[in-house]
């Protein structure tokens, strides 16, 4: 047997309201529209669900029996009707995103960031550190909706991507080098002291061996570091020199435990990053709200179904 939900949920109505008009009033229908869709479910379910009382409408016996099947039924569409409103008017939902180590700390205390954590503090933000590959391969199988790095292939054909301008890096020395900082310097004479890295399958490192290459110089590390805080530390330590983001080393500055080098090359200093997602899997709602918070003029797409 086969009926329409539409009978069920008038039903399930009328039962709670113990009133067919309270029923329709509540449906935004008439009360001979719910008096007729009540016969047509009596008719297909061939028993009476209803009597009429001098309070309105009570059920029969078999009426309660049906009731006591629909309503739990009932009570989770209707949930899943509210958890639906509230996910389209941004009281409810969770935006996953992957972010590279160097992104994650300029993407949280961004200002675009705080704003919408503030105004939809009912949204959950799952964050995972992820490498680029990671983040590619979860983007396209939908387990997170968007990804924030600072440099990723320049053949990558199947994201879309957002560019954003809250990763600054700078030419950082601790205070061994604490003279280098005193003075403007060029990449040249910098490049003559020890430079401290990430591993050079990072995509960052690949960035700025392109950029060396530029000016004719070897991108070679002295120290390989396996994290970013490894790098600072090292850089701190007083082994060598590093491009680090600004938003990670800005209070070990003000400490006085590294130094920024004045370089005159700017485009070192501009580490670019980048929002990424899919070409295919439209955005939440909420991730979408949160991704076109970041201004970028050079981007008209549509990201939402």
């Amino acid at each position: 047997m086969s009926v329409n939900l539409e009978y069920y949920k008038t039903f399930y109505y009328v039962a709670t309201l113990g009133s067919m008009s309270k029923a329709a009033s509540h449906m935004c229908l008439t009360p001979p529209t719910i008096t007729k869709t009540i016969q047509l479910l009596e008719e297909q379910l061939n028993c009476q669900l209803f009597f009429r009382s001098v309070k309105g409408v009570r059920l029969t016996s078999a009426g309660e029996a049906l009731l006591r099947k629909v309503q739990p039924g009932m009570n989770m569409l209707l949930s899943g009707e509210e958890e639906i409103h509230m996910i389209n008017s941004l009281e409810r939902g969770t935006i996953r995103i992957g972010l590279s180590e160097a992104a994650a700390n300029a993407f949280i205390i961004s200002d675009e960031f705080t704003k919408f954590t503030q105004k939809y503090s009912g949204i959950s933000i799952i964050m995972k550190h992820l490498s680029f590959q990671e983040t590619h391969d979860m983007i396209l199988s939908g387990e997170i909706d968007f990804g924030v790095h600072g440099v990723f292939p320049e053949d990558c054909k199947d994201l879309k991507t957002r560019t954003l301008n809250i990763m600054p890096s700078v030419a950082t020395v601790g205070a061994k080098y604490k003279h280098l900082a005193q003075s403007p310097i060029s990449l040249y004479e910098l490049a003559e002291y020890p430079l401290i890295f990430v591993d050079p399958s990072y995509e960052v490192s690949k960035y700025y061996k392109r950029l060396y290459a530029k000016y004719n110089l070897d991108f070679q590390p002295h120290i390989e570091a396996p994290t970013l805080n490894m790098q600072i530390y090292a850089v701190e330590s007083g082994l060598g020199y590093s491009f680090l983001p600004l938003s990670n080393i800005h209070k070990k500055c003000e400490e006085g435990k590294l130094f920024i080098a004045d370089i005159q090359n700017e485009e070192l200093l501009q580490r670019p990053t980048c929002i990424l997602y899919s070409n295919d899997i439209p955005l939440s709602l909420a991730a979408s709200t949160l991704v076109n918070m970041f201004k970028n003029p050079h981007e008209q797409d549509d990201m939402m179904e």
